[in-house]
């Protein structure tokens, strides 16, 4: 390999060895320098928050750009491809750093809170953009003409978190127009109403979504199984603090690729997954499931009669239910010889 190597570098002439080495070295070590074009971006950023009346200074205090010269790369909150310095992550969560406290409902919150609006064409000229952070802002909508219908351009878009705002169901259209994601985070962005599920179903990279905190209905989530359905990919679901009854439970079958399913504080009881035996064709879905969480409902140790249906569970939470007694959990760990973990304080 030595020896053909330099038989090839022999009949190059000094200014093609040139090219070669500094092709080599850009290689080696990576491109330097975020793109003038993105470092605007983000200072058009810095300056959204001046016009919301944010100290933008004190809470992004590495975003200056001295004599056009700064490294937006190495600013916080940004991440850069190593090879073509283009921006690849932006964590931009909580920048306005409001402190949260539970309120009289148990619902997190903030102090001062102070609704705005987003201007998502800020982020359009990162076109190499793969994660987006933009929860716990107290978003509560758009700019006119300046919304979510905007981001289906950014082709690599796979990790968008816009949880902990107000945005509502409206975003919803726009956001199935994203088929890049195979991360979506929706938590407490008050999603209730006529909101459809289905409209996501466009999404089939998806393979994490996140509905928690959204006090979404049983029948809502019914028929956001079924459109669910054809998703081949989808592996991550979460429906935390949201209503479920056993009805919804069995429509969990329609979605056939879940291996981590989240069912906290839902408000179920009695025999889980199903009372009649001839639904269990319809839940062949849990012989897959690896992690299933089942905290803060009100399950009893009868509860778990139905459990020989989780083949391959490896991970079982049960935190406060109202389960008793070691010998039970003994059992449940005697029957799933695979179980890495399970919590039933």
């Amino acid at each position: 390999m030595y020896f053909m190597f330099k038989l090839s570098m022999e009949g190059l002439s000094s200014k093609d060895l040139m090219w070669v080495f500094m092709l080599l070295f850009i290689q080696i070590c990576g491109a330097r320098g975020c793109i003038e074009e993105e470092k605007m971006g983000l200072l058009e950023f810095k300056a959204f928050l001046k016009v919301n009346d944010e100290n933008a200074d004190f809470l992004l205090p590495s975003w200056i750009d001295y004599n056009n010269i700064s490294e937006c790369c190495s600013w916080d909150r940004v991440i850069c491809s190593p090879t073509t310095g283009r921006v690849e992550k932006l964590f931009l969560n909580d920048i306005r750093q409001q402190q949260p406290f539970l309120d009289d409902d148990g619902w997190f919150n903030y102090e001062n809170e102070k609704f705005w609006l987003l201007n998502v064409s800020l982020f359009l000229p990162f076109e190499e953009l793969r994660h987006l952070n933009l929860s716990a802002h107290s978003f509560d909508g758009f700019i006119e003409n300046e919304g979510f219908e905007g981001l289906p351009s950014l082709k690599k878009l796979e990790i968008l978190d816009i949880s902990w705002n107000e945005f509502n169901k409206s975003v919803i259209k726009y956001l199935g127009a994203i088929t890049s994601l195979k991360t979506l985070i929706l938590s407490k962005i008050e999603l209730s109403g006529s909101f459809l599920i289905q409209e996501l179903a466009s999404l089939q990279n998806l393979k994490v979504l996140d509905l928690s905190n959204n006090q979404l209905k049983s029948y809502q989530l019914v028929q956001g199984f079924k459109g669910l359905s054809s998703s081949k990919k989808l592996e991550i679901l979460d429906i935390t603090s949201n209503g479920l009854d056993k009805n919804a439970i069995k429509h969990l079958g329609a979605i056939t690729s879940l291996k981590t399913l989240v069912l906290s504080q839902v408000g179920l009881s009695g025999s889980f997954p199903l009372q009649a035996r001839q639904d269990s064709k319809n839940l062949s879905i849990f012989k897959r499931l690896e992690t299933l969480k089942l905290d803060s409902n009100k399950f009893k140790n009868t509860t778990m009669q139905q459990l020989n249906i989780f083949t391959s569970l490896k991970n079982l939470s049960l935190t406060s239910n109202n389960l008793e007694g070691f010998l039970h959990i003994q059992g449940i760990i005697m029957h799933f010889g695979k179980l890495d973990d399970v919590g039933p304080e």
